[in-house]
């Protein structure tokens, strides 16, 4: 979850305008927190109080209201609605926000539920939900498995058929950021 934030506050600046340089300080002036931190600290303050998912969200991005980058169009608009409902979203918030999932729940089954959970209020669409319960089911594998990445690439590829062949278009990902050292998987 630490990574996830400083993630989003290293990569702030780059959010709209995008670079291929990758040899660039990792702090500087122009840096701050987005959207994407903010409901990964209500998730996982949810988590804390055992409070819903939801009324976390409207809390935490209600005080918080203007992060760098700003809060998308249709979630903003849930953020102000008087009865807030879920917009069929299949952007990728609900995945951006659901690390202290994987975190707090040590069952796959469980982190699994509550990561659709954390979905469902905003993100009800099933690619919505999916993205959550991917990138959490991702984190609890590299908390709980080996390093052997067959089966964290066989279990990606279930969620996104082809993800191997996405993750290595040229000018996508680095290779070697997937790719284990000794070259066996």
């Amino acid at each position: 979850m630490i990574g996830a934030i400083i993630g989003d506050v290293i990569g702030s600046r780059f959010e709209f305008n995008n670079t291929r340089d990758y040899n660039f300080n990792l702090w500087d002036d122009s840096c701050s927190y987005t959207d994407d931190t903010i409901c990964t600290l209500a998730i996982a303050d949810a988590i804390l109080t055992g409070e819903c998912y939801k009324s976390k969200l409207l809390k935490w991005c209600g005080t918080y209201t203007h992060p760098m980058g700003a809060y998308g169009g249709r979630f903003a608009q849930w953020t102000h609605s008087e009865d807030p409902q879920p917009y069929n979203s299949f952007g990728n918030g609900s995945a951006m926000r659901v690390s202290p999932v994987a975190w707090a729940f040590d069952e796959l089954e469980i982190v699994k539920e509550e990561a659709e959970k954390t979905a469902l209020c905003t993100h009800n669409h099933p690619e919505g939900i999916k993205g959550a319960v991917a990138v959490a089911h991702a984190i609890w594998w590299f908390r709980f498995c080996d390093t052997h990445l067959s089966y964290f690439i066989k279990t990606m590829e279930e969620y996104y058929p082809g993800f191997m062949d996405q993750a290595f278009t040229p000018g996508k990902f680095d290779e070697g950021s997937f790719r284990n050292p000794s070259g066996v998987y």
